[in-house]
């Protein structure tokens, strides 16, 4: 596992998204780097403080490995849904099934719906997202949860207004503790699967 710190505010780019999207002089008078990331589709607003970054790695030896791509996240996002619990988010569901995207859920990564990731019962709003980078050998899960989030401050980097901004502000759950509390605690679990 690896716990990310970001240490200057970025606009990460979906691996398929086009830097024309952006405002980028807006970027620049606030101090933000623009960059893509090879997994994902939507963009993400990453702010130092205000969300937690940890990547996950097994080899194709692990017993959690899964070569089916929609049920290889299921065992990690099992792990953030207890981790959640433990912190007052409860009455969580783990995602499955295919990636669910409508118009914003392509254009921001927390709009959308994968598997393995934690989401509300009614599945409207997301608590951990999770994109995975596969080879034969390994797979490397990404994962984010936020503790600060703001869909105005988002759309004021874009180059076009956000279809329903409102809706969008909605569909980033918030966790209520500290990057580090909710670090701990999805180390812990997972040093206890082995």
């Amino acid at each position: 596992m690896w716990d990310f710190e970001i240490t200057r505010p970025a606009l990460v780019l979906g691996s398929r998204q086009s830097t024309s999207i952006i405002n980028h002089h807006a970027c620049d008078e606030r101090g933000i780097d623009v960059v893509t990331r090879r997994s994902g589709g939507g963009l993400m607003l990453l702010m130092p403080g205000e969300h937690l970054w940890l990547d996950v790695v097994i080899g194709a030896d692990d017993p959690l490995w899964s070569n089916d791509v929609q049920t290889s996240m299921t065992w990690l996002g099992e792990i953030w849904q207890r981790a959640l619990a433990e912190v007052g988010v409860t009455d969580t569901q783990v995602a499955s099934g295919g990636l669910v995207a409508d118009e914003l859920g392509q254009l921001v990564c927390f709009a959308g719906r994968g598997p393995g990731e934690v989401m509300d019962r009614t599945g409207s709003t997301k608590y951990v997202g999770i994109s995975q980078r596969r080879t034969r050998d390994q797979a490397r899960f990404q994962c984010t949860a936020y503790m600060r989030w703001s869909a105005r401050a988002l759309e004021e980097l874009l180059s076009e207004p956000v279809i329903d901004v409102m809706r969008l502000e909605s569909m980033v759950g918030l966790v209520p503790v500290s990057p580090r509390v909710l670090a701990a605690r999805v180390f812990e679990l997972i040093s206890e699967l082995d």
